[in-house]
């Protein structure tokens, strides 16, 4: 309230912080387990792991993006959303090698710099289909063809390995026995 005195804490230990306006509509929170998103439509968008952090929401209370880490692979990232799907991602991995992504994107095309295991480069993506790469990773490692044969095993006609490669790149990982 209006008539109480500012007053300065040490540390203030908390599972959450909930960032309210005038309104009382939540604008920000902090959390050790952050809820999952809740877009315009009232879908539930599952995180795909537990996250901590920071995350931001409008004025209507729907989650815009936030700075979070993952339980699940100890991702860092940063993401940016509009009122119904992730917009701008950054993302560094936990591994020594600095993993790193960053990946702005519509429903349907995107522009995407990586740094991995895989190399370093920019592809842009139409159609959920890789159609340029700088410089073009001619040949992936055994254990990325081994788990991408794997992901499109599970997820038939997704065409998983198009969204991150070239199709001569997919054609050599996917003929390797």
């Amino acid at each position: 309230t209006a008539n109480m005195k500012a007053a300065t804490f040490g540390t203030i230990r908390a599972s959450q912080v909930e960032v309210v306006d005038a309104k009382g509509v939540v604008r920000a929170r902090v959390g050790g387990d952050l809820p999952d998103a809740v877009l315009a439509d009232g879908r539930v968008m599952n995180r795909g792991s537990k996250a901590a952090g920071l995350i931001i929401y409008d004025e209507q209370g729907l989650e815009r993006g936030g700075y979070v880490t993952q339980d699940t692979d100890s991702n860092a990232m940063l993401t940016l959303d509009s009122k119904t799907r992730q917009a701008v991602l950054l993302v560094a991995g936990p591994e020594e090698e600095q993993s790193s992504a960053l990946k702005l994107w519509t429903n349907e095309s995107a522009i995407e710099l990586r740094s991995d295991d895989d190399g370093s480069g920019i592809s842009a993506i139409n159609g959920r289909t890789v159609v340029f790469q700088q410089p073009e990773i001619a040949a992936l490692p055994p254990q990325t063809c081994a788990f991408l044969k794997d992901l499109e095993q599970k997820y038939p006609g997704q065409g998983i390995c198009r969204s991150r490669f070239t199709e001569s790149t997919c054609t050599a990982c996917m003929d390797v026995k």
